[in-house]
């Protein structure tokens, strides 16, 4: 797992987008995402997962 920081979204949207970007801009905590080397290609990596331990979805 990788600290990514912190992520910041921006824009307008729908009642839903506007709720999800404010609770995603108000995270105190930073992001932790997770890669995967898919081959030995430096290049070739995929994003496994973020994770955010103040997040919470229902």
């Amino acid at each position: 797992m990788v600290p990514f920081g912190k992520i910041t979204l921006g824009g307008i949207g729908g009642p839903l987008a506007m709720a999800a970007r404010d609770t995603v801009n108000g995270l105190r905590e930073p992001f932790v995402t997770e890669w995967r080397q898919r081959s030995k290609k430096p290049w070739d990596w995929e994003l496994m997962s973020i994770v955010n331990s103040e997040l919470e979805l229902p």
